[in-house]
């Protein structure tokens, strides 16, 4: 019971000192929700859909409020951006020396301390957003627009949204425990975030300019339902998915079911796998961090030099491809984009790390590495070891074919179907 009452105390004094972020929180969600249902159900035109009884029709009420109150992807992007101010502002005394040594001078575990501002993140949007919410779907049942179907609808936006919410927190708080500076954390989130995104998208890229025979249209494996590493980007596109349901569809055959023709539901375990083991991380990392750390653009100076790597060649590899644009498909053109990508990463990253403008002329070797590592990744693509244009299919084993003009709009194929004999 004493350990209950301390940790609640723990809360109220944390609350105490992170009141901007529930203000401002509240007063988004007040225009985001209830003024903005109030606002569009205000409007006189509405009154003529309405029903002899006075109501109106549940097709019309998800035409009116889905966009408002239903499945969207612009409340899932709040939502994450929410979790991630969350994080850094919970945890930004870490970046403070002078905070630090205050904090870690009060009699509380720094276990406690972490899951006190974890658990006050979590609560303050919750709280907030479902409320902000009920608010909205009272105002719209005063507008007789309100159905079970599109309450039920609603109250799975409020759950997603509270999973953004997580998913943003969670990938923060790493960046965060790894990171001594706010702007650093920013950046480190971003990266956490969209790091096999972009790879992704630079592994298509390389395999559209340097394979005739490539097409992304064909291909799944580099699909964005196939993320596993950044539970914020696969969310995000969880969610923008299922924004395309048609409130027809959901009234006629039910949630789960329309969810299913649009999306993938495996995207729900895959990202709270994630928010745990990001969580996790996040823990182990606070506990091991040391009071020094505060300042710092890196927390650990360990991983500099192997996440500088990291960065550098997704960075060269993205110059490479934006001059080898600019000049018409020239590979010369694209290895001085790849040099170039590689040193101004360099400089910048090293920059940052050290607050140094001399930094660049040092960790030289790291920068060898990754020239080394994207060389051969852009000599994979310009030579094709694998023989991936000169495969040519047992014309026995062909079972259909297609045509892809390149010149046709959307890049449609024309089917070859076998003629009969």
């Amino acid at each position: 019971m004493t350990s209950r009452n301390s940790f609640l105390i723990s809360m109220r004094e944390n609350m105490k000192r992170r009141m901007w972020y529930p203000l401002l929180l509240l007063l988004i969600q007040i225009f985001e929700y209830p003024v903005a249902v109030a606002m569009v159900l205000s409007n006189n035109r509405i009154n003529d859909m309405r029903m002899a009884s006075g109501t109106v029709s549940e097709t019309r009420i998800f035409t009116y409020l889905n966009s408002l109150l239903g499945v969207s992807t612009l409340p899932v992007v709040l939502a994450v951006i929410f979790g991630v101010l969350a994080a850094l502002q919970g945890f930004s005394y870490l970046n403070n020396r002078k905070k630090v040594d205050l904090y870690h001078s009060v009699p509380v575990s720094k276990s406690r301390r972490f899951w006190v501002i974890v658990t006050n993140s979590f609560l303050m949007y919750a709280v907030i957003h479902l409320l902000c919410v009920l608010l909205a779907l009272g105002i719209a049942a005063l507008f007789h627009c309100m159905s079970g179907t599109f309450f039920a609808w609603a109250m799975l936006d409020v759950a997603f949204n509270l999973v953004g919410f997580l998913a943003g927190f969670a990938v923060t708080l790493v960046a965060a425990m790894l990171t001594g500076n706010t702007v650093v954390t920013l950046l480190g989130t971003a990266v956490l975030a969209g790091y096999e995104l972009l790879m992704r998208l630079l592994v298509q890229e390389h395999l559209s300019s340097f394979f005739n025979h490539y097409s992304y249209l064909s291909d799944n494996s580099l699909s964005l339902e196939k993320l596993w590493t950044s539970p914020i980007a696969i969310w995000v596109w969880f969610v923008s998915q299922v924004s395309w349901a048609d409130g027809r569809t959901v009234l006629d055959e039910g949630m789960y079911k329309t969810i299913a023709e649009n999306a993938s539901w495996s995207a729900l375990p895959k990202t709270l796998v994630l928010i745990v083991i990001f969580m996790a991380i996040g823990y182990v990392l606070y506990r091991k961090r040391g009071s020094e750390a505060a300042g710092k653009a890196m927390a650990f100076s360990g991983i500099k030099q192997p996440l500088k790597v990291i960065m550098l060649v997704p960075i060269s590899l993205t110059f490479g491809l934006v001059f080898r644009s600019l000049s018409y498909s020239s590979m010369a053109f694209e290895i001085f984009g790849l040099v170039v990508g590689l040193l101004l990463g360099h400089c910048i990253i090293e920059m940052i790390y050290e607050f140094d403008l001399k930094a660049p002329l040092r960790h030289l070797p790291s920068l060898g590495v990754a020239t080394l590592l994207s060389a051969v990744i852009l000599m994979f693509f310009a030579l094709d070891p694998l023989g991936y244009d000169r495969y040519v299919p047992n014309p026995d084993k062909v079972e259909y074919a297609g045509v892809y003009l390149e010149q046709m709009q959307h890049g449609d194929f024309v089917n070859l179907e076998e003629s009969p004999e």
